[in-house]
């Protein structure tokens, strides 16, 4: 089965040498701000799409403290440019993931099956406090027409032709 995930709007090689242009114009700016704005403005993107590209890479490569992408991925944390997990391909639907909770929840329990699918247990247990609305009910049973409306209709709006009788 083939993914259907989005393909991100910049491409890894695209981030890789704006990165890298980043660092090269650190030499020459006064701060690395004012080389992420140079650079951001020649490649058409946003300053603080860029730096946090370069935080990222600069905590990868131990030039900054904080927790590296593949320590992120480890913990479970969700990998944005991978999309790796359960119904992360796209995005979280909470229909599917309660009708997925409700079908599996007498085998596992709720909490560990939220905790799994990090999906709020509190939003499942709202959703099943809350009443149903009215537009659902209206839609999940049909009206009862009688037969001779649709043609009743017609002829009080004048539009009696042949063939409508």
């Amino acid at each position: 089965m083939t993914e259907h995930r989005r393909p991100g709007r910049y491409p890894a090689e695209m981030r890789d040498r704006a990165v890298r242009m980043v660092f090269e114009a650190e030499g020459h700016s006064s701060s690395q701000w004012e080389a992420i704005v140079s650079v951001s403005g020649k490649l058409g993107m946003t300053s603080e799409t860029l730096r946090r590209w370069v935080r990222r890479v600069e905590v990868d490569e131990g030039r900054r403290g904080g927790v590296t992408s593949d320590e992120r991925v480890a913990q479970g944390e969700r990998d944005l440019e991978g999309g790796f997990g359960f119904l992360r391909g796209r995005a979280r639907r909470p229909k599917e993931m309660i009708l997925f909770i409700d079908t599996h929840r007498e085998r596992f329990g709720v909490e560990p099956i939220c905790r799994t699918l990090q999906f709020a247990p509190s939003t499942y247990w709202s959703s099943k406090r809350r009443p149903v609305c009215a537009r659902k009910i209206r839609d999940e049973y049909p009206r009862r027409r009688s037969p001779g409306c649709i043609g009743t209709t017609f002829r009080s709006m004048g539009l009696q032709r042949s063939g409508h009788s």
